[in-house]
């Protein structure tokens, strides 16, 4: 019997039950847009599909054979397949279908008319926005990377990291001078660590050390246009509170702690400003590229929980000029 006849199939998966309905209807649906596809092109687009719905981007094919599949059998939660295609022809089949664009590594991600985007080298599949929206978002963060470090005095940032962190010979406190310390003049930076570490606090005194910076140029700290979100109304509100309580400890002019009760954390679809509109009518956030959000400083919590489509449309509308801070615990996703 031939590869192709035993090899596992997308219709193998919708007669087991295993794909809910909206990925068999993508499955159809690239039916209908190509008669002739090969099977192991439609089993990897339905894979790739169903790989979102976990929070993957892409399907890694060559570690498909490891995915599991929950099922309602009572007997057996998960099933596991062992009939997959040879990965070098399901590959090759890939390269060859009419539904797939083929790209390097390095490839820019301007638009196709293909459904899915193949990267060869990698050995990965995308739904093809997924790869445009990966591609744009990766090369966001690395123009941002490029960017020369912000300038400020030295002799007095040290001296004001040295006022923000009294106890920074302690272990805990000593990460997070760390981390503001490597934060405060860079255009994009990350800070992560689990419940309990701090971040919060670690983000007030790097907001009350960028406003001090402010102060001793001789500007209003208030005019440092600060951005603070969390993807849900709840985290954002959690963000509120713990940044209350942080300012308040902290021992600062009164008119950084004036600055910092002025900000206020909001949901990125709010501070984005989601409209209904169509992206051809300037649709889905009234902030993007061509009208960018106002803003200094921009602060993003819980980013883990961010998805990626949501993320790249965030730093489309964040200005270069602005510096961006990730906040999360990297162990969450």
């Amino acid at each position: 019997m031939s590869a192709l006849a035993t090899s596992l199939t997308f219709q193998q998966l919708v007669v087991d039950g295993v794909l809910s309905p909206i990925h068999q209807a993508f499955g159809e649906t690239l039916q209908r847009l190509d008669t002739s596809v090969s099977p192991d092109v439609l089993l990897a687009a339905v894979l790739c599909s169903e790989q979102l719905s976990r929070g993957h981007v892409c399907l890694e094919l060559s570690s498909a054979r490891t995915i599991a599949f929950p099922t309602s059998d009572a007997d057996s939660r998960i099933r596991q397949y062992k009939n997959w295609p040879d990965e070098a022809e399901w590959i090759d089949n890939l390269q060859n279908s009419p539904l797939v664009t083929v790209v390097e590594t390095d490839a820019t991600w301007e638009s196709s008319s293909t459904p899915l985007v193949l990267d060869v080298e990698r050995r990965r599949l995308y739904l093809a926005r997924y790869w445009y929206f990966e591609q744009r978002l990766a090369g966001n963060i690395a123009n941002r990377l490029k960017q020369e470090l912000l300038r400020f005095d030295e002799s007095r940032i040290q001296g004001d990291i040295a006022n923000l962190f009294p106890d920074r010979e302690n272990a805990g406190s000593r990460d997070q001078c760390l981390a503001v310390s490597n934060s405060v003049d860079r255009w994009f930076s990350v800070i992560t660590g689990g419940p309990g570490t701090g971040k919060t606090t670690t983000v007030a005194r790097l907001l009350a050390l960028r406003l001090l910076q402010q102060l001793e140029a001789g500007n209003d700290p208030t005019d440092l246009r600060i951005l603070l979100m969390a993807p849900t109304g709840k985290a954002a509100q959690r963000l509120n509170e713990s940044l209350s309580r942080a300012t308040q400890r902290l021992d600062v002019d009164e008119r950084v702690h004036k600055a910092l009760q002025q900000v206020s954390a909001g949901t990125i679809h709010r501070l984005l400003g989601w409209t209904p509109l169509p992206p051809e009518r300037g649709g889905p956030f009234r902030h993007r590229a061509e009208v960018p959000l106002e803003a200094d400083i921009v602060l993003v919590d819980e980013a883990s929980m961010v998805d990626l489509a949501l993320m790249c449309r965030l730093f489309d509308a964040i200005p270069q000029s602005a510096q961006v801070v990730l906040i999360g615990d990297r162990d969450q996703l």
